[in-house]
């Protein structure tokens, strides 16, 4: 289930960059598990052209990396 959160994190931060919403490495999609209490998100200064499902970040509700 996380790696699919994951997926789908990367896969709509890639259509930002395609759809021209973010300029270099500025902005991000994030996604949420809420039964889990999970947030994957793109990490600060990665570029959308290099970007991999496995750079997304889980992180806990209080913000520690899971």
């Amino acid at each position: 289930m996380l790696a699919e959160l994951k997926e789908t994190v990367w896969k709509a931060n890639l259509d930002l960059a395609k759809s021209g919403l973010v300029i270099l490495t500025f902005g991000n999609v994030s996604g949420i598990d809420r039964r889990r209490g999970i947030v994957a998100i793109k990490p600060s200064g990665v570029p959308y052209d290099s970007l991999k499902a496995d750079d997304i970040v889980l992180v806990d509700l209080d913000g520690s990396v899971v």
